[in-house]
């Protein structure tokens, strides 16, 4: 898979390639952090922190941090649409499926991206790849979902995965809608309010509905510590950065190798159990994603 840049240097292949490392691993860490923190609590902290870090490099650099009045409620649908709801279902999602299951399920925000930005977004219209790649995704899911009760069956299990498929279809639509509209504003400024606003809102959530117990030991704290900076501020700069340059399905691409890769990292080094349904699931999903993007595979910015 190879992308093109107009100067024809390589960046955008690197940021895939970082994406791609970084998001992988990411899955088994909100694994690790649950351990001590109940997930709404452990997304919190994790978005939290991330905001206060990117607000204090913005102040550190002695730059405006204010957002003004016309673009407010553009911070606050980021802050729900990207972090807040996505990241809270997945957290919640994961006590109750293994790690692989779930970016499985994620995977298909490429897919949910091809039918906002068809909508939303004129230059990038529903051709009959997508539709294909589409089907082929729904396909998939069915494969997934019926391998993922094998592992785990009871009701929770299956709200568990609604809710990881509810995920990417609604930080889809918040990848959308920075590309759209993320321009009117910097992009530190953007995911400093967005990201700690997410974090207050997961933290406020959780105070209604989880119980009190936290245990932040050595082992959770390093878990938030690594998706709030590994996994937040860097990814998702870059991610901003991306948006930018190409189109959203084509930045959705990043997805389309994390399934598998996150299966078997999960297995290798979690002890995540797989069945045969979950990975034909997962590579038909991916074909889905291929087919999706086809048309986005050569990128010209």
């Amino acid at each position: 898979m190879v992308f093109y840049h107009k100067s024809g240097n390589l960046s955008i292949v690197g940021v895939y390639a970082v994406l791609l490392a970084v998001w992988s691993s990411t899955w088994i860490a909100i694994k690790v952090g649950l351990h001590g923190a109940p997930p709404l609590v452990g997304a919190g902290l994790r978005f939290l922190s991330a905001g206060l870090l990117l607000a204090a490099f913005r102040l550190a650099c002695r730059r405006p941090l204010a957002v003004p009045r016309p673009q407010r409620r553009f911070v606050a649908v980021i802050a729900l649409t990207l972090f807040a709801i996505p990241y809270g279902l997945v957290y919640a999602g994961e006590t109750q499926v293994t790690a692989g299951l779930a970016a499985v399920l994620w995977s298909t925000v490429a897919l949910f991206a091809a039918l906002y930005a068809s909508r939303l977004l004129p230059d990038e219209p529903l051709t009959a790849l997508k539709l294909a790649g589409i089907g082929a995704g729904v396909c998939g899911l069915v494969l997934v979902f019926h391998g993922g009760l094998g592992l785990r069956t009871g009701h929770l299990a299956v709200l568990a995965m609604l809710g990881l498929l509810a995920a990417p279809a609604c930080g889809a639509y918040g990848r959308v809608i920075v590309r759209r509209d993320g321009p009117t504003l910097p992009q530190t400024v953007l995911l400093a309010w967005s990201m700690g606003l997410a974090g207050l809102a997961l933290l406020a959530v959780a105070l209604v509905t989880e119980p009190y117990h936290v245990t932040l030991d050595a082992r959770t704290l390093g878990a938030i510590a690594y998706l709030s900076l590994i996994g937040s501020v860097l990814p998702f700069m870059l991610l901003y950065w991306l948006l930018g340059k190409v189109r959203a399905v084509s930045a959705a691409l990043i997805d389309l190798s994390l399934p598998l890769v996150t299966l078997l990292a999960g297995w290798a080094f979690y002890g995540e159990a797989l069945s045969v349904s979950v990975v034909a699931g997962a590579v038909v999903v991916v074909a889905g994603l291929a087919l999706a993007t086809a048309d986005a595979r050569r990128v010209h910015v």
